[in-house]
């Protein structure tokens, strides 16, 4: 688990952060896939998958690219966006999930940025590249 803290500046003079608490592959299992043929996502695996350049460019990737929304921001809105994703066999991040909901417009941007990451080192088990579901909170916090 680690955090990323971002620091922006409003243009009233206010500031805030947005945290990024990533945890990864915390349970040994398999969700199940949908229908015949298609393949299953799990949730550990023997090699899981790396973000270019370590975790460290992650938390820098994030902290780009993650906006308060203005709305959000304007409204003194402070929430921590629960979501998950898959990182599919060739890398690619797919099937975005908010999975706790509070505001619309903060899962909108933190979905966006989810579904901006770029490839991924594909994570493998048994020597075979497979789908691995990524599961971690996005903070909205004004400070």
């Amino acid at each position: 688990m680690f955090i990323v803290k971002t620091f922006f500046h409003h243009r009233a003079g206010e500031h805030f952060f947005a945290y990024l608490h990533l945890h990864v592959g915390a349970q040994l299992g398999v969700s199940g896939g949908g229908g015949e043929g298609e393949a299953k996502v799990f949730t550990y695996v023997e090699q899981m998958p790396v973000f270019p350049g370590g975790e460290a460019a992650l938390q820098k990737f994030i902290h780009d690219h993650l906006k308060y929304p203005q709305v959000s921001l304007e409204e003194g809105v402070q929430v921590t966006v629960m979501l998950r994703f898959v990182v599919n066999e060739n890398g690619s991040v797919g099937d975005v999930q908010i999975l706790k909901s509070l505001d619309t417009y903060c899962d909108r941007e933190a979905k966006r940025v989810v579904q901006s990451l770029p490839r991924f080192t594909p994570g493998r088990q048994q020597g075979k590249p497979v789908k691995v579901w990524f599961q971690f909170p996005i903070r909205f916090e004004i400070q």
